[in-house]
């Protein structure tokens, strides 16, 4: 017997970016260890088996090699079939939904204090038939988690279990849900967290195989700092030099710096100090330093003023963020202090 089978591209981390020409399927006969690579240079599509699928279960295996300098061959994907085989299948919704440009198979991404949420389906087991094997009545989930550090790379941290239990039959749909990973602050946790279903093993079935698996990546919440002038702050004549800082800017952002009259108003729109600008559509956080020198023209008047960082990203509807923010007074009264002197001959 042999079958048509379809294996999917997907991505891993955002440090493959891509892959060469040469493609590799491979094909496993589980019960008895034979294997044949078939070496294809197409990107997507279906090829024909070219062993049997025999009792046991078959396992394809997808590789890629690298493109260009890289010359590593990368494991990307793997289905198995066999005689009797559950079915299962994880769903991750993000706010963030920008992977969709990148195709149905790159990896989603959150932020570190956002919820998204999880529907996990699980069938064709008969968990009823006393006389069926473990394999044929539930499945093994497993939740993962990846640290990564100051990188934005696992950088050698090991992977470690979240979570794992057995399923059978069913269908729960989870939401909110937030991250998991074990950071040493709640803000700052980045890394992947990997859901996986997976069969059991049994006198047919001699290896497990992954019925399904998805991966989330987590990036840290980020943070802006206005540095040379201190919240009530009086102006009488120079005007501070002033440094922010950008940290761990979101993936996909736009963050700026933003003045206006009066004190801090959440909401409220000012106007945006040139150079202060960032936008970002990267595959990792960024963080940078900037300089605002010479804004005299956005402070004509006396009175109170307000500086903000804000951030725009795919959270909160789109809506600006505000980072951080810092309110002084700009005084420009010539003050001078007199003193009365009389004289007699």
């Amino acid at each position: 017997m042999r079958l048509l089978c379809y294996i999917a591209f997907c991505a891993y981390l955002p440090l493959i970016q891509s892959f060469g020409s040469e493609n590799i399927i491979r094909q496993i006969q589980l019960s008895t260890g034979l294997q044949y690579d078939f070496v294809t240079t197409e990107g997507n599509g279906s090829a024909v088996s070219h062993l049997p699928v025999i009792p046991g279960g078959v396992s394809y295996e997808l590789f890629a090699k690298g493109s260009a300098w890289d010359t590593n061959v990368y494991f990307l994907d793997r289905k198995v079939v066999g005689f009797y085989l559950p079915q299962g299948d994880i769903q991750i919704i993000s706010e963030d939904q920008s992977h969709l440009d990148l195709g149905e198979n790159a990896v989603q991404r959150t932020r570190a204090d956002r919820p998204y949420s999880l529907a996990i389906t699980v069938s064709g087991l008969t968990p009823d038939d006393s006389d069926a094997p473990d394999a044929a009545r539930q499945v093994l989930y497993t939740h993962t988690g990846h640290n990564f550090d100051t990188t934005y790379t696992p950088n050698g941290n090991d992977e470690y279990i979240i979570s794992s239990f057995y399923m059978g039959n069913s269908n729960p749909e989870l939401t909110p849900v937030y991250t998991q990973l074990t950071p040493m602050a709640p803000t700052k946790a980045m890394g992947v967290e990997r859901f996986t279903l997976s069969t059991l093993t049994d006198e047919t079935v001699t290896e497990s195989s992954i019925l399904d698996e998805e991966m989330i990546l987590v990036w840290p919440v980020s943070e802006a700092a206005i540095t040379g002038i201190e919240p009530g702050y009086e102006i009488r004549d120079s005007l501070p030099k002033l440094l922010v800082y950008y940290q761990d800017l979101y993936p996909l952002s736009l963050t700026y710096v933003q003045i206006y009259a009066g004190g801090e108003a959440l909401g409220t729109v000012g106007t945006v100090l040139p150079g202060s600008l960032r936008w970002h559509n990267t595959t990792v956080p960024q963080s940078e330093v900037i300089s605002i020198e010479n804004w005299e023209d956005y402070i004509p008047n006396e009175g109170v003023y307000t500086m903000e960082v804000l951030s725009v990203t795919p959270f909160h509807s789109w809506q600006p963020e505000r980072l951080a923010h810092v309110s002084f007074t700009v005084n420009r009264k010539l003050r001078i202090n007199g003193q009365l002197i009389t004289s007699e001959d």
